[in-house]
């Protein structure tokens, strides 16, 4: 074979080789993206999730639900909660699902000192500290972990501090949701 074979050769082989390196690399690009969108996907659902679970917690207090339920699915359909997180179980990092579990963990550490008894609005607000500072620390994980955001947030809303004066103006004039009545699953009750 002469020279000018050769370089045809090479020519093809170098041009096939980066074909398929170029290949694997948009191969690789694309995985990566994908399971960011699936784990972002997964925090979201989880957040959504949550968020239902939270404003039933507060329309059962601020309705006097807690007083007469014998347990927190007397007032809260756990369904989707649940199903987001065994969804976060399968499909994110085991840092982003701990810091699920802690907020899982403080909802049930709530729901015995709501259930059966009278809440006031006073103490829910002491009572929801600790789910809004694990909901917090959940954001921040899932910021760090997946977005690769290096500062964190410190809070998640502008909303007011619960002695602003603020709250005595509209304290008296808040709706309170009345979410649809929880169907039995079999889950458990909480």
């Amino acid at each position: 074979m002469d020279g000018q074979t050769w370089a045809n050769i090479l020519a093809v082989g170098g041009s096939l080789l980066g074909v398929v390196v170029g290949g694997a690399l948009a191969s690789r690009a694309q995985q990566r993206h994908w399971r960011f969108a699936e784990q972002a996907d997964a925090c979201s659902e989880f957040l959504a999730a949550y968020s239902g679970v939270y404003l039933a917690h507060v329309a059962a207090v601020r309705s006097g639900r807690t007083e007469t339920a014998s347990s927190s699915s007397g007032f809260i359909d756990w369904h989707e909660f649940d199903q987001a997180t065994e969804n976060l179980n399968l499909r994110v990092d085991a840092e982003v699902v701990q810091a699920a579990h802690d907020l899982d963990k403080a909802l049930w550490e709530v729901a015995p000192q709501i259930v059966g008894r009278p809440v006031t609005l006073e103490q829910w607000n002491a009572l929801r500290r600790p789910l809004d500072a694990a909901k917090l620390r959940f954001v921040n994980v899932c910021r760090t972990r997946i977005g690769r955001r290096s500062v964190p947030l410190t809070s998640l809303n502008g909303r007011p501090a619960d002695d602003d004066p603020h709250w005595d103006e509209h304290r008296s004039g808040c709706p309170v949701p009345s979410p649809a009545p929880p169907a039995d699953h079999a889950a458990g009750s909480r």
